[in-house]
């Protein structure tokens, strides 16, 4: 059998990385404790009701505060991954397939599927927008699975 030559230029490595500190969730913060301050001034609710539904803000406050940066990388024959102090990375020729499930709030699961069929789910943190990272995975070789609208 001839030998079918190269396969051309490698393709560009992709590369999408997020803070923790953004305009979106500084925005989101601020609005959060702006209907909290209402719900005391204008409603009268009680401090204490109040008080449980500002603990609902306080992850949001850590990711403010720590700043913590995230992201995805498809290189070098790898996609690898890191959120916080973990990382971690998987060969491209182990990879049977990329899923993305699309939910209803149009988030992105992302799953990773060898060969053995053991499944790999990359942390929410890391994940770009779904076409980005689509045209990246087939771009690298990679199949990709979509799935739109799952629940879970």
């Amino acid at each position: 059998m001839p030998d079918p030559g190269p396969k051309g230029p490698a393709p560009a490595p992709f590369l999408h990385t997020t803070q923790g500190r953004s305009r979106r969730t500084v925005g989101v913060m601020i609005l959060a404790w702006f209907v909290l301050g209402s719900l005391v001034i204008v409603f009268r609710a009680a401090w204490w009701i109040v008080g449980v539904l500002a603990v609902f803000t306080l992850p949001l406050l850590v990711d403010i505060a720590t700043n913590r940066t995230s992201g995805l990388r498809i290189a070098d024959g790898r996609v690898s991954w890191f959120t916080g102090r973990h990382e971690a990375a998987m060969a491209i020729a182990d990879i049977a397939r990329m899923r993305i499930d699309i939910r209803l709030d149009q988030s992105a699961r992302v799953t990773l599927i060898d060969a053995a069929g053991r499944k790999t789910r990359l942390p929410y943190e890391c994940v770009p927008p779904a076409r980005r990272l689509e045209e990246a995975a087939h771009a690298h070789g990679i199949a990709v699975d979509r799935r739109p609208f799952a629940l879970l």
